[in-house]
This record gives structure tokens, sequence and C-alpha cells, in this order.
């Protein structure tokens, strides 16, 4: 009777510890939950091809509503973004001339997220200016680019992600905090 009236106690100890105040805040989670992509209205790749060559589809791009950011898919394998990237890492490297030219992005030194590696993506930071993207076609907020495994969308709220479906890795910017998985 008394290990009972001991472990209601202890219960009662740990309940309590775990109330709030008040008014008090607790911790947002952070979420890095790639956005159902199901909703948004599929766009014919072939009108973002690069040449305006909509039988070729080597080269797909496309822009952001805002224009500050310029994506391409190439061979439907691999996706980058380069420009105004929201929400990049404080730990993203710097630019290096090396990479200067990734997944068909002639970037200049623009800030960008790319491929590193057969499956993984990394971002790099802003060497310098970056070129304006208005002679690449806009993905509208709402639209995706599906291109064979990889998909591409634009959202509300400056979202852009892209993902590979066979590996599934990609990417997610956003101005709250982007990422790579």
């Amino acid at each position: 009777m008394r290990g009972l009236a001991l472990a209601t106690f202890a219960a009662s100890l740990v309940s309590a510890c775990q109330t709030t105040t008040p008014g008090s805040i607790l911790p947002r989670p952070t979420s890095k939950t790639f956005p159902d992509l199901s909703s948004f209205a599929a766009a014919d790749w072939q009108q973002f091809d690069r040449d305006g060559s909509p039988g070729k589809g080597y080269l797909v791009r496309f822009s952001t509503p805002d224009g500050s950011t310029r994506c391409s898919i190439l061979n439907g394998l691999t996706a980058s973004c380069v420009g105004n990237i929201v929400g990049i890492p404080n730990a993203a490297p710097e630019f290096a001339r090396d990479n200067d030219t990734f997944a068909g992005n002639d970037s200049g030194s623009c800030a960008g997220v790319l491929l590193d590696n057969a499956d993984s993506y990394s971002f790099r930071r802003n060497g310098g200016g970056c070129p304006p993207f208005a002679d690449t076609k806009t993905l509208q907020a709402g639209q995706k680019l599906v291109k064979y495994q990889i998909t591409c969308a634009v959202g509300d709220g400056n979202l852009t992600a892209c993902i590979n479906t066979a590996t599934n890795h990609g990417f997610v910017l956003r101005p709250s905090g982007s990422w790579t998985f």
C-alpha cells in the first residue's frame, strides 16, 4: 500500500512539472516535411524547355513568380536552383569558382542549391551578383513541373520545392528555413 502511495505521489509531481502557466509560450516544433504536391496543377514541362524546343527537353528551366530564383531540371534526373535562395542555412559554404556551373544553371556566382553527389543536395552562398532571370518562363504558385523522376513546384509564401521521386532526395526553399534531404 505504501508503494502505491509513493507511485501516486511521484506521478503527481511529474504531472505538475508538465503543466504550463497560463500565457506561457511553448516552442513551436520545426517541421521538415516535404510539402504535399498532389493538389498542385501540373504544367507542361515542354513549355519550359530552355531553347524553346519542346521536343528536346534536355534542360527545363523556370523562374519563381518574383523572378529572383531560377530552377533547372537536367535530363529529368537532377534539379537545382540559383538566385535569391530564401532561408539559406547560415552554415552554407561560400561560392567556389570550380562549382560555378552545375546542373545546367550557368549562374555566374549566385547562391544556389545543387546536387552535391549521387544522392544529396547542398547549398552554397552568393559570391557576387546574380543575372536577371527575366528571360526564363515563370512557374506560378500552385503549379508543378514533372519531368521523369524530378518534380518541382512553386507554392504560396515564396515556397519552391523539388524532389527526385526515385531517390527521395531533394530540397525545400522557404523564408522560414530552407533544407535539403
